[in-house]
């Protein structure tokens, strides 16, 4: 790739400590015995590594702008924001050898190892650590229970009590004209609660801390189905903030 003069800013930019990516070379005699890439300004290089990955996210820098092809020829340059690139096989294979599958024979793996733990990403690693230091199985209920995975180690989630009462207002309003919304809520609710899945609060469990979430439900029709379900809207936002904001 011919580099362009250019300062481009990368966004998202990660490290690590080393790329292994393959050796790759350009020659000049490639460059040279094509017409439209020879006039190109693009430097040959041999045995060479790339050094930094771009990608979606920025993808505005290397999106081609322009292409120099030639009929029945599959290398091809292309000029993005960066400069120009060259792509493509410069040797045909021939189509008359089979190239089903290689069936490795060697005595010993070389070069592969396996991890002792899979790879995991930075939130996957707090997830994990919520859930075995909060998961613990309840003998009375027969069932498992866990901690909320929290994105941050401190949350100040702010009152959300207007919030979610407006909205209660509201869908007791459509219950009122609506019979059937009403026995499905109600039919919902009490189920739920048979179930264990919800409960009454204490008096002593109201008093507001900095995690108190008042949670708004609605009701979804899927109209193919004909079927509704309840929904327990951790999108609500009171004071620009949700709940699903914080996990």
């Amino acid at each position: 790739m011919k580099l362009d003069t250019r300062q481009n800013t990368l966004k998202g930019v990660r490290t690590v400590t080393e790329l292994d990516l393959p050796e790759q070379s350009l020659q000049s005699q490639l460059l040279r015995s094509r017409s439209h890439l020879f006039a190109l300004p693009i430097e040959p290089y041999t045995e060479v590594r790339a050094r930094i990955i771009i990608g979606l996210d920025n993808i505005k820098t290397t999106v081609p702008l322009e292409m120099r092809e030639a009929e029945g020829d599959d290398i091809i340059a292309a000029r993005c924001r960066l400069g120009w690139a060259v792509y493509g096989r410069a040797v045909k294979e021939d189509a008359t050898i089979p190239r089903l599958l290689h069936i490795c024979q060697c005595s010993e793996a070389r070069g592969i190892t396996a991890t002792s733990s899979p790879l995991r990403s930075k939130d996957d690693e707090r997830a994990m650590k919520i859930m075995e230091a909060t998961t613990s199985f309840r003998e009375k209920e027969k069932r498992w229970q866990t901690g909320l995975l929290w994105k941050f180690d401190r949350v100040v989630l702010p009152d959300s009590y207007q919030m979610a009462l407006k909205r209660l207002k509201c869908l007791e309003a459509k219950m009122s004209k609506d019979p059937q919304l009403k026995e499905f809520m109600l039919a919902t609710m009490n189920s739920h609660k048979h179930k264990e899945y919800i409960r009454r609060l204490e008096d002593s469990e109201l008093a507001p801390n900095d995690i108190t979430w008042f949670l708004p439900i609605f009701t979804v029709t899927n109209p193919n189905k004909k079927k509704t379900r309840l929904v327990w809207d951790a999108a609500a936002r009171s004071q620009g903030v949700s709940l699903n904001d914080c996990l």
